[in-house]
C-alpha cells in the first residue's frame, strides 16, 4: 500500500511533557489565584446585602494573597479585625464594645445610612465637652455673660454609660448622643465562606482550563515545539 504517513519525533514528545510537568504548579497556583480574585469580586459585590454600607473603606479592605508554586494556597480575606468578628462572631468588653451613635439630627449620625462624621465621632465630642467624669460641663463665652451647656456623662439604670445634651435651657429633659454598652456579643453575621465556595464552584472548571492552556503553550514553547515529519512509501 502506498501513501502519507505522519511521523512524530517522540523525542520532542517527551521533552514538550517533561516541561509540561514542570508547569503543572505555575498552572495551579495561577488557577488558584484567579479563583481568588473571583470570589474578592464577589464578595465585595454582596456587601450591601449583608450590611448597610457607608463608604468604601470595606470594599477596599477585602484582599486577596496570591498562591506560588511552593505554596499552592490562595487567601481571600479582610485587613479590618471588625469584619473578621462580623465572619467569626466574638464578644466585646469594656473599651473594645465602643460606642454606639444615635440616629438622628443632631446626634451622632443623622440617617441610618449617613456616615458619622469625625466631629460627630466620640472622642470629638468629649473633648468639646472636657467631659472626664459625670457631671455638667458649663463653658463660658469670653466676653458674653451667655453660657453653653455642653455634653456630658451620664450613668443609666443597670449601669450602662452614655453621652447626652440636655435638650434645651433647663435641666431636663436629656437627649442621648451615644450608648456605651460596656459588653456587646456580635453574632455570626458575615458569610464570607459561603460566597468563597460558590465563587470556587462557579468558577473552577473555567479557571483549570485557562490555567493548564497556558501552562501547554509555555511548555510548547520552552521545549522547541513538537516537530513533524511526512514522508511516503
Amino acid at each position: 500500500m502506498k501513501g502519507f504517513a505522519i511521523a512524530v519525533d517522540t523525542r520532542e514528545i517527551d521533552r514538550g511533557l517533561r516541561e509540561l510537568k514542570r508547569q503543572i504548579p505555575y498552572a495551579t497556583a495561577r488557577a488558584l489565584t484567579m479563583l481568588a480574585k473571583d470570589a474578592q469580586a464577589l464578595v465585595r459585590e454582596k456587601l450591601s446585602e449583608d450590611f448597610t454600607i457607608r463608604t468604601t473603606r470595606v470594599g477596599k479592605g477585602i484582599v486577596t494573597e496570591m498562591a506560588t508554586k511552593r505554596r499552592l494556597v490562595a487567601m481571600v480575606g479582610s485587613l479590618d479585625k471588625y469584619m473578621a468578628q462580623q465572619a467569626l462572631g466574638a464578644t466585646l468588653t469594656g473599651k473594645e464594645a465602643g460606642a454606639v451613635p444615635r440616629v438622628g439630627k443632631g446626634l451622632g449620625r443623622p440617617t441610618k445610612r449617613s456616615k458619622t462624621l469625625p466631629s460627630k465621632w466620640i472622642g470629638a465630642r468629649l473633648e468639646k465637652a472636657e467631659a472626664k467624669s459625670e457631671g455638667s460641663p458649663i463653658k463660658r463665652r469670653k466676653g458674653k455673660h451667655s453660657r453653653r451647656r455642653l455634653p456630658f456623662f451620664v450613668t443609666f439604670p443597670g449601669g450602662r454609660r452614655g453621652l447626652v445634651k440636655r435638650k434645651g435651657k433647663d435641666r431636663l429633659p436629656l437627649e442621648t448622643i451615644y450608648t456605651m454598652p460596656g459588653r456587646i456579643r456580635i453574632p455570626v453575621r458575615w458569610p464570607i465562606g459561603g460566597r468563597v465556595r460558590r465563587a470556587v464552584a462557579e468558577k473552577h472548571a473555567l479557571r483549570v482550563a485557562m490555567a493548564m492552556e497556558q501552562a501547554v503553550r509555555t511548555a510548547h514553547s520552552k521545549s522547541g515545539g513538537w516537530k513533524q515529519s511526512i514522508r511516503t512509501w
